[in-house]
């Protein structure tokens, strides 16, 4: 089914978008549809978040391990992760 709602790509869009669109009671969203919406976005933001979580306790672990911070420095292997403990380093 259509409903003509549109949101760009990216999870940044997403984030900001779903709350609007499911408070928006003039798009063509059924009431189960902005239920479904409201839920699925409550989901979303609690993974979100434990996956934050969890970056962090990769990072602080890559911290304390020395042979994770030798892999950390080799070009191309998880560039994340490395940008991430060179950033936090700073603070």
């Amino acid at each position: 089914m259509e409903y003509g709602v549109v949101v760009p790509q990216g999870i940044g869009m997403i984030r900001k978008q779903l709350p609007e669109i499911v408070a928006d009671r003039d798009n063509e969203l059924t009431s189960l549809m902005r239920e479904m919406f409201a839920q699925l976005y409550t989901y979303f933001i609690e993974k979100d978040e434990q996956i934050r979580i969890m970056d962090s306790r990769i990072i602080e672990l890559c911290k304390q391990s020395e042979v994770c911070r030798r892999l950390v420095k080799v070009e191309g292997i998880n560039y994340v992760i490395r940008k991430k403990i060179k950033g936090q380093s700073r603070t």
